[in-house]
């Protein structure tokens, strides 16, 4: 009878993993399905003869960021590139943007919208058409500290360096992004399909990233903290992470290469915790990590 209750017990157990790990998958179906929809409207895009449908301009501008504090960009779909600005102004300017296309400043906040719908349809003839558009857009910003930086990016390879502000919040649809050089108290950054790269972050607080279907590379960073959901693809941080890390994946392999010592995460005595789960993949942490 014993026998047989356990055999009971153990089924069970293994009917429960089986359906566990047949969730997982199910659920990553789903988000690569939505993401590389994304993915394939954008190459659509960036490949059809849409200056026939949509209007479009060129746009340059210059404004006085003597009361700025606030920074909040939507970018629907775009190359961006973020640098510092050569002077005490924010200079933008933007090629084969949408007719409604706009940058303003409103009381402490610089605003970047673009004025029109994503384009929701692409004729299938026009594909592959010789002609195309290619919106790109360079912002210059002076080296001073802000409240705020908000960036909602749909589609477009993008590259943002030298912020410095109290809240980062990092939204991006499909491409590559690249941030590097900033500093922030805090920051929340949700990733869709791609690749997304931190070069050389000073975070006092806790880094809260999201990821889609993509790798995420840190590096050269000092966070006040980390939590992580990855879905789909690798993860790799190369730095200090002076706070708990709580870090959960999907599909794909975890690095850690952290200066900090093994006492701060390991041991009873340790100063903070250190959670990771990998749905399907390796975990590896790596302490005493030369710069």
């Amino acid at each position: 009878m014993s026998d047989n209750n356990n055999n009971i017990v153990q089924g069970q157990a293994d009917t429960a993993v089986k359906k566990s790990n047949g969730s997982l998958w199910a659920a990553l179906i789903c988000i690569i399905l939505g993401l590389v929809i994304a993915l394939v409207g954008y190459i659509m895009l960036r490949n059809t003869d849409t200056k026939k449908y949509y209007k479009f301009k060129d746009y340059s501008n210059s404004f006085s960021a003597e009361t700025v504090k606030n920074l909040d960009l939507d970018i629907e779909w775009a190359d961006l590139i973020v640098e510092a600005s050569p002077d005490n102004n924010i200079n933008i300017e933007a090629k084969d943007v949408p007719e409604k296309f706009e940058a303003s400043v409103s009381g402490d906040t610089f605003r970047v919208t673009f004025g029109s719908s994503r384009v929701n349809f692409i004729p299938f003839s026009t594909v592959f058409s010789s002609s195309k558009v290619d919106p790109v857009i360079r912002l210059q910003l002076p080296a001073q500290a802000y409240e705020s930086f908000k960036l909602d990016l749909g589609a477009g390879d993008n590259k943002i360096s030298g912020i410095n502000c109290n809240d980062l919040k990092i939204e991006c649809g499909a491409g590559e992004v690249t941030v590097s050089q900033i500093r922030c108290k805090n920051a929340n950054i949700d990733c869709g399909a791609g690749s997304f790269n931190i070069i050389a972050m000073n975070c006092e607080d806790k880094l809260d990233i999201d990821g889609g279907a993509g790798e995420i590379r840190i590096l050269e960073t000092v966070l006040g903290g980390l939590d992580l959901d990855q879905g789909v693809g690798e993860f790799s941080f190369r730095g200090t992470i002076n706070g708990d890390i709580d870090a959960d994946g999907g599909v794909g392999e975890m690095t850690f290469n952290l200066t900090n010592p093994a006492g701060d995460f390991e041991g009873k005595n340790s100063k903070y915790k250190l959670d990771i789960d990998t749905g399907i993949g390796s975990k590896t942490v790596n302490y005493d990590v030369s710069e």
